[in-house]
């Protein structure tokens, strides 16, 4: 429902549903403009998704971000060449959840495989938090 794409151009809303045969979690960064706490959540969700270990699997990371300073350009593929980059479908505008709005608070959105945004993050929270918000979930969850 938030209007966002993946890289292969397919809607992102496809991905998930009780038939979508793949559907897993994902932690989505949304930032209108990537800047420190922008990099911050970046690293975090990197950084809790190697910590679940053998679920590590079962969560995709992917980010919707409006611009890029240069210096983060040049260092993604490196840092960050796992994480899908989003963009908005065309001729579409982003539908952000409510109380969510990347153009004045980056926040990493949790996504559940039925495509319900659940849960969100900011630079307010830890790694800890998410990791057992996340260890939590993924083990009473019967899909992704």
């Amino acid at each position: 429902q938030m209007q966002l794409q993946g890289a292969s151009g397919n809607p992102l809303v496809d991905r998930f549903g009780p038939d979508e045969p793949d559907a897993e979690w994902m932690m989505v960064v949304v930032s209108e403009q990537c800047a420190s706490e922008c990099e911050e959540l970046l690293y975090l969700a990197r950084q809790v998704n190697i910590a679940l270990g053998k679920n590590a699997n079962r969560v995709n990371r992917s980010a919707w971000l409006g611009t890029i300073p240069d210096d983060l350009s040049a260092r993604w593929s490196d840092e960050y060449s796992s994480m899908e980059r989003l963009s908005i479908l065309e001729g579409r505008a982003p539908k952000w959840p409510s109380g969510i709005n990347p153009e004045h608070q980056p926040r990493i959105l949790l996504v559940d495989p039925f495509g319900n945004v659940i849960m969100h993050y900011g630079t307010e929270h830890t790694g800890k938090d998410m990791l057992k918000d996340l260890k939590h979930l993924l083990k009473l969850s019967q899909i992704g």
